[in-house]
């Protein structure tokens, strides 16, 4: 990298020197990487020397300097790599009007690149212009064979990268309403599971039917069980099962994972005892299950999955690496620090040192977690390491609830990693455990100065002031920006809900709230629901859910608690 910098800089100073040679040279005035304007005869010249500048600019990472110059001479540039690579690039900035201009000048060079097509609708979505949006993806519709389903999957991975998904949804209902295309509508569901949005993605598959294709009953049975319906999943594949000659063992995972996501062990075992029989020896297979079992929080099972993997001396850093995840989650810090340091090779390495040192804060004290973090950051030069392991150590002084804590370690080292979102987000929510709503806010609207649709930072903004202020009506122009970026987000939609419920609006309350629980039995989700159902005067079905999450969560006692005294004034 350092050998191409020094080409390019002698490049670039016989280029000057042969431009300074001539009357018609204007030197910039501004500093930096930008370059000086050469106004020469011939238009190749110039497009030779706005490349070199804007690719040493790259190099460099000055991104915003090189799509400054890129954008000056635009009509000048005739290189299509280059448009693909600066098109990326001011979306990434979220120059989306730039982006347009790009797509223009790209698609008047190659009419028919159809990745321009893509990133151009992607644009225009984002920006809201669905004039263009429509033109583009006609011209595109045009030029494609609407037969051949890999063209609509290239459009739906750009479009999966979107931040305005509301946007996306609606161009594509709106299209969809007007035209019958199969094969956009399955891509189009696909997205949709992307996007969280199980309800639509089942309306879709309702419409077009799934005329037993795998991959819309896989669609079909993971979008009810996310909703909150494994029953139905379970038995649409069943059914499916049932009506193959061979076995198929993706499906039967799928499964097998909701069986252990509503506590039916039984099941669970049966058709995992089915999968083995066929593949006893597969290791993949059985870690596989482990994995699976643990995700699940199915400790026991997946503890004598993979035991037997070490007792077989196979993969045994990863097998420690989830057996100390294990024995963490149950309490035996002591033994989860042994399987941690056995942990000595591949990806999970790091992130068994990061576990390990919630095992120490666990097992001995918060002192020496500390410690172990802050020699394990000696070991490491990457900042993005650096700022993993100041993360975990943010972690621990949260979980010890000593927010000064956290404030005092990012102050000390956010000069070193200047404008780190993650960092300030840490800072801002230890301010608001602090009760400081000030700063909190402060420092939630710095990310946003910075990045203004972080839908995590919209939504705890939004949140915040609801739950420490009654700053209502501004709350939820917050949370409603949030929610039209990713309007599947269950944190979002409980935060809408909670937002109209404290401003007396019951009936959206409950709408809202509602789609958030199905999503997400979190507890606070069940709580915040069973309150807004026992004020809708709906307390049998606010009952029953407290029943039902009662059972899921035996263990959890905060969570009986703050159900029974919601319920102790509620009606029988």
């Amino acid at each position: 990298m350092a050998r191409i910098s020094k080409i390019l800089i002698i490049i670039l100073s016989l280029f000057l020197m042969s431009c300074n040679q001539g009357p018609n040279t204007t030197k910039s005035t501004v500093k930096g990487t930008e370059a000086p304007r050469y106004y020469g005869s011939e238009s190749k010249y110039i497009q030779i020397y706005n490349i070199i500048y804007i690719n040493f600019a790259l190099e460099k990472s000055k991104y915003k300097e090189a799509l400054k110059l890129f954008m000056r001479d635009i009509d000048l540039m005739t290189d299509t790599k280059l448009f693909k690579k600066m098109a990326r690039i001011s979306m990434q900035l979220n120059k989306f009007q730039n982006t347009g201009i790009i797509i223009s000048r790209w698609l008047e060079l190659e009419p028919g690149d159809l990745q321009a097509h893509n990133i151009g609708i992607s644009a225009s979505l984002e920006e809201g212009d669905f004039q263009k949006a429509e033109l583009i993806f006609q011209n595109y519709m045009n030029i494609i064979n609407e037969d051949d389903k890999s063209y609509y999957a290239r459009l739906i991975t750009i479009l999966s990268e979107n931040r305005n998904r509301s946007n996306v949804i609606k161009f594509f209902d709106n299209y969809l309403e007007k035209h019958n295309n199969r094969l956009l509508t399955e891509n189009f569901i696909e997205l949709l599971r992307f996007y969280n949005q199980n309800i639509k993605a089942l309306e879709y598959i309702e419409k077009i039917g799934t005329y037993n294709d795998r991959t819309l009953i896989r669609y079909k049975a993971a979008s009810l069980s996310s909703i909150n319906k494994p029953n139905e999943a379970i038995e649409v594949l069943n059914n499916y099962l049932k009506s193959k000659k061979n076995t198929d063992r993706q499906v039967q995972f799928e499964l097998i994972s909701i069986y252990l996501s509503i506590g039916d062990l039984n099941s669970a075992e049966r058709l995992i005892n089915d999968v083995l029989e066929i593949d006893s020896g597969n290791v993949d297979l059985i870690f596989r299950i482990g994995i699976m079992c643990y995700n699940s929080k199915a400790f026991d099972l997946a503890e004598k999955h993979l035991s037997y993997l070490l007792s077989m001396d196979l993969m045994s850093s990863d097998v420690n690496y989830f057996l100390g995840s294990i024995d963490y989650d149950k309490g035996n810090y002591l033994e989860s620090i042994r399987h941690f340091e056995r942990v000595t090779s591949g990806d999970r390495k790091f992130a068994a040192q990061i576990k390990k040192s919630s095992s120490i804060a666990k097992a001995r004290n918060l002192s020496e977690a500390i410690t172990f973090l802050e020699s394990l950051k000696k070991r490491y030069v990457s900042d993005l390491m650096k700022v993993n392991i100041l993360l975990a150590e943010i972690n621990l002084f949260n979980e010890a609830e000593r927010y000064g804590e956290v404030v005092n370690l990012v102050n000390r080292h956010i000069p070193e990693h200047k404008k780190n979102l993650r960092l300030i987000y840490a800072r801002a929510m230890a301010y608001e455990s602090m009760k400081n709503v000030e700063l909190m806010e402060k420092d939630l609207k710095l990310i946003l100065s910075i990045d203004s649709n972080n839908t995590n930072t919209l939504n705890a903004l939004g949140y915040s002031l609801v739950i420490h202020t009654d700053r209502y009506d501004e709350a939820e122009k917050y949370i409603r920006k949030a929610l039209e970026y990713d309007p599947g987000n269950a944190a979002i939609l409980d935060s809408m809900g909670w937002v109209l419920y404290k401003k007396g609006d019951l009936e959206n309350a409950l709408y809202y709230i509602e789609l958030a629980y199905n999503k997400d039995q979190d507890p606070e989700i069940v709580e915040h629901f069973c309150e807004i159902l026992i004020k809708s005067g709906l307390h049998k079905k606010s009952r029953e859910v407290m029943e039902r999450e009662i059972r899921r969560n035996p263990e959890n006692s905060s969570l009986l608690n703050n159900l029974t005294i919601l319920h102790s004034d509620a009606p029988l």
